[in-house]
């Protein structure tokens, strides 16, 4: 995928997909498509493991692509892949966390 996401989020940003040959476009579109996809059920999950560790009293904080969406940094979710959930917790909360997690799926 590479900087197809980004290439394709520019191009219509811009309003120039006219000047693209039609299937790169559409490549490009597909691959949008798709990391919008994976970005939007990766911010849901981060947001649900944030939560489900404040319940049990563990604080995280989203790092990286998700935190890059949820601030705002990047506002075209289908821009930017993102292949994980990274979280910053305290070291302290390590067993809590291990819990949620492995609750979870992980």
């Amino acid at each position: 995928m590479g900087a197809r996401p980004l290439a394709y989020g520019a191009i219509r940003a811009a309003r120039l997909a006219q000047h693209v040959p039609a299937g790169v476009l559409a490549t490009w579109r597909k691959d949008h498509t798709d990391t919008t996809a994976v970005n939007l059920r990766l911010g849901f999950e981060a947001g649900a493991i944030v939560a489900a560790l404040g319940a049990r009293g563990a604080r995280a904080i989203p790092l990286k692509g998700t935190a890059l969406f949820e601030l705002g940094a990047w506002r075209d979710p289908g821009a930017r892949p993102t292949c994980a959930v990274d979280l910053l917790i305290d070291p302290a909360d390590g067993a809590k966390v291990r819990r949620v997690l492995e609750e979870r799926g992980y």
